[in-house]
């Protein structure tokens, strides 16, 4: 009688499955401690192994953006997204002086009445917080996102100068008064450079008021050459009276046609301003009069705060703190060391000051600023009383660098400066991996230079006393301590469990002759339920039973 070779057994499919999953887990594992080698371990050991101190203080001293090349990046870079994907080829620099914490100052017996011309506490707007206007559609037409256009706004732009992108414009005249140089008056002033091609000319005395205004074609015609050029004085009755029907061009239709000049109240130019001749999106400056823009360029242009005047009277404390101005007057000034800043000087002058924080306990009449620098004796009543903020802040540049308008008990910004300039970093690698855009958020925070009569940013930061070459922002040895250690343990950790499961199946489970896998253990096979038996010998054939058991050779 046929007996069974090998027991049946149970739970193949999970003993399969199981044996999967450890070995894509083993697989996974290595695969993470390769690339943890790159963007965890290394970093975290030099983390770690850094001699970086801190926090003291950054100002950003200058960033530049957008840089290709080996040249222009220098093998260096502020801030890239994946540390794997910096090869050099672009990269953003942002340069940083470093200084001591400066100076906590307290404010007593301030007074925050805000009526009449009290307390200021008004922060100024920067061309980032202008909203962006869509020129291109109507207030009842919505682009792409749902947002309703702003048309109707554009077309009442007046004497005002404004920037546009690809139809996307701001009101530059809400932060900036500029002075500049108008295309279309150019092109007034200087005749087209010919004399017969320009407006002022059709109203000669040869064809008086009335003669036809044209399309400007894009070059002058030989016939307005002859009609309105330095010949016109020796014309005969027959040639004026050709003349008159030819007609000149509106200097408008010169600049429009050279696209130098946008009707805001048409419907194409909005779609083509602040294009360049190919239909890229570029950044230009208009002045616009009653809703027609024409380019301008050679900008100057003076820092304004809303357009708004400050009066200084009855002000005996002025903080700036980024584009923040604070105006009050306070009966007591003192800081840790200084119990009053006011003692000794006979003069009741007016104390302007930098600060990164401020404090306002409108309760107790307090305000407690931090990190404060550059303090500077003004004058009472600065300038009669009233002053714009371009004013307010160039005088305060100027007057800050005499000794005798230094305030004794403040740190002066020269006096505890680390380092005049170093390279900032994000950390220090200089890039990141959580792909969580912090490199963008790092140059909006970190990348404001001072351009444009705008404020720096000051931010707290870390320095190695050892080397002025750079400079970071995050920095954090317990945190990367912890992350080096979790990196390290569960990887590991999975990689070793995976490999001891499968060395252990590799002496227990035993693949048989049928193909199909068993446990074995101390040479027998662990038996179960299941219906895979093999059978030695095989059994009888149905076909030989049907015939009786004799006829069955294995019988």
């Amino acid at each position: 009688m046929a007996k069974l070779q090998y027991p049946p057994q149970g739970g193949e499919k999970r003993l399969c499955l199981t044996l999967f999953c450890t070995m894509m887990l083993s697989v996974l594992s290595a695969v993470a401690i390769i690339y943890s080698i790159v963007i965890v371990y290394i970093p975290s050991l030099d983390v770690l192994g850094s001699t970086l101190q801190g926090p003291k203080m950054c100002t950003t001293l200058e960033l530049k953006g957008n840089l290709s090349g080996d040249e222009e990046c220098d093998g260096w870079w502020s801030c890239e997204e994946w540390c794997l994907s910096k090869s050099g080829k672009s990269c953003s620099h942002v340069k940083a002086a470093v200084r001591e914490l400066g100076t906590t100052v307290y404010w007593d017996g301030c007074n925050f009445n805000e009526t009449g011309d009290g307390f200021i506490d008004h922060v100024c707007n920067t061309l980032e917080d202008i909203k962006p206007m869509n020129c291109k559609l109507y207030g009842y037409e919505k682009d792409s996102e749902g947002n309703p256009g702003l048309k109707d706004k554009c077309i009442q732009f007046n004497d005002n100068v404004i920037s546009c992108m690809s139809g996307i414009c701001k009101n530059v005249s809400l932060v900036y008064d500029c002075t500049y140089t108008s295309k279309l008056d150019e092109l007034i002033e200087q005749n087209d450079g010919r004399g017969y091609c320009n407006c002022a000319m059709c109203n000669n005395k040869h064809f008086g008021p009335n003669v036809t205004k044209a399309k400007y074609p894009g070059e002058c015609l030989p016939e307005v050459a002859l009609c309105y050029g330095p010949d016109a004085d020796r014309l005969n009755d027959t040639m004026k009276k050709m003349c008159s029907k030819v007609g000149c061009f509106n200097c408008r239709d010169i600049c429009h046609e050279r696209e130098e000049c946008f009707d805001m109240d048409s419907r194409k130019d909005p779609t083509i301003i602040g294009t360049d001749e190919y239909g890229n999106s570029v950044l230009v400056y208009y002045e616009c009069r009653n809703g027609y823009c024409s380019e301008i360029y050679d900008l100057v242009c003076e820092r304004r705060c809303d357009s708004r005047m400050f009066s200084t009277l009855l002000k005996n404390s002025m903080l700036f703190i980024g584009e923040r101005v604070i105006m009050a007057e306070c009966s007591k000034r003192s800081t840790v060391n200084v119990s009053s800043l006011d003692e000794g000087d006979t003069r009741s002058e007016t104390l302007m000051i930098a600060c990164t924080n401020v404090t306002i306990d409108r309760e107790a009449r307090t305000m407690i600023s931090q990190d404060c620098v550059n303090g500077t004796w003004f004058e009472d009543n600065f300038n009669g009383g009233s002053t714009n903020y371009s004013y307010l802040t160039e005088a305060y540049s100027e007057m800050r660098e005499l000794d005798e308008n230094k305030v004794d008990g403040i740190s002066y910004e020269e006096d505890i400066t680390i380092y005049n300039s170093s390279k900032m970093k994000i950390n220090i690698e200089g890039c990141v991996n959580t792909l969580a855009k912090e490199c963008m958020a790092f140059h909006h925070n970190y990348g404001k230079d001072g351009r444009n009569y705008t404020a720096r940013a000051v931010y707290p930061c870390f320095y190695d006393p050892f080397d002025s070459n750079f400079v970071v922002v995050n920095f954090d040895p317990d945190h990367t301590l912890v992350l080096l250690i979790m990196f390290v343990t569960i990887p590991f950790g999975i990689m070793i469990l995976s490999c001891s499961y499968m060395c252990g199946c590799s002496r227990f489970i035993h693949v048989a002759d049928d193909g199909h896998m068993r446990l074995r253990c101390c040479g027998k096979y662990v038996t179960g339920i299941g219906n895979v038996p093999k059978w030695d010998p095989p059994p009888p054939r149905k076909s030989l039973m049907k015939n009786g058991p004799e006829d069955d050779p294995n019988l």
